[in-house]
């Protein structure tokens, strides 16, 4: 059945759920998705769909370059991300805290093959230069990031989302944060390393402004893959 209980044609309708999945270099495409779980569930999705539907014909009328068909695919999301956190419960970030590095290990063991200990995570929580955050949702925590700063440059040490969380803009909001606490702190640059495969992380790190800067050859082990180091320059940001 392609028509849910408010009449709404999903079959016609692209919508995007999860940033990490859009491709820009073949603008306008936009990830398709199933909508199993929400057809005719709220009236909410229905509002959603006729918006982003309208929108679209609209935008069409001026998608003639890259620019405008980002611009576009990037607003649009903004509706959806909405949609997911209103979906997946209260998600709140926060500063990590010791009762929290349990859980925060259980994410980092299904999300790294070399991953990180509890004593790394309870240096970093009491380290001054570290701003160490998680993601809590209905009392879970549903993911976590770390940002290690050195007078006006910053490192992106971690970030990772609980597997049954994914694509749901967690990773987004957590990135969010780091960058916000960053600019109250003066720093100017954002660096970080991600394997070269890892094509989801690297597209959402280009969403948040960063730029490839180089490749360390063989970083990774477990499989052994090179690491792209990538940079967010605020001055060229603004």
């Amino acid at each position: 059945d392609k028509k849910n209980r408010c009449g709404l044609d999903f079959s016609k309708a692209v919508v995007i759920l999860d940033d990490s999945y859009i491709d820009y270099s073949k603008s306008p495409h936009i990830r398709k998705i199933e909508f199993d779980a929400l057809r005719g569930k709220d009236f909410r999705i229905k509002q959603l769909m006729i918006k982003y539907i309208n929108d679209y014909k609209n935008a069409k009328k001026n998608m003639n370059d890259d620019i405008n068909r980002t611009l576009y695919e990037k607003s649009t999301l903004k509706y959806f991300e909405e949609y997911i956190f209103k979906k997946s419960g209260e998600l709140s970030i926060r500063k990590m805290k010791p009762d929290d590095i349990q859980a925060v290990c259980i994410i980092e063991k299904q999300s790294f093959s070399n991953p990180w200990s509890e004593d790394s995570f309870e240096y970093a929580i009491n380290c001054d230069s570290d701003h160490c955050i998680v993601a809590e949702c209905d009392g879970q925590i549903a993911g976590y990031a770390l940002l290690r700063c050195s007078f006006e440059v910053a490192d992106l040490m971690n970030i990772a989302v609980d597997p049954s969380h994914r694509n749901k803009g967690i990773g987004s909001r957590l990135m969010d944060n780091l960058i916000e606490s960053g600019n109250s702190q003066g720093i100017t640059d954002i660096f970080l390393e991600v394997r070269t495969g890892n094509t989801p992380a690297i597209v959402l790190y280009e969403r948040k402004g960063f730029k490839q800067e180089s490749v360390r050859k063989d970083y990774y082990s477990n499989p052994t893959e090179d690491a792209l180091i990538m940079c967010r320059r605020c001055k060229d940001i603004g």
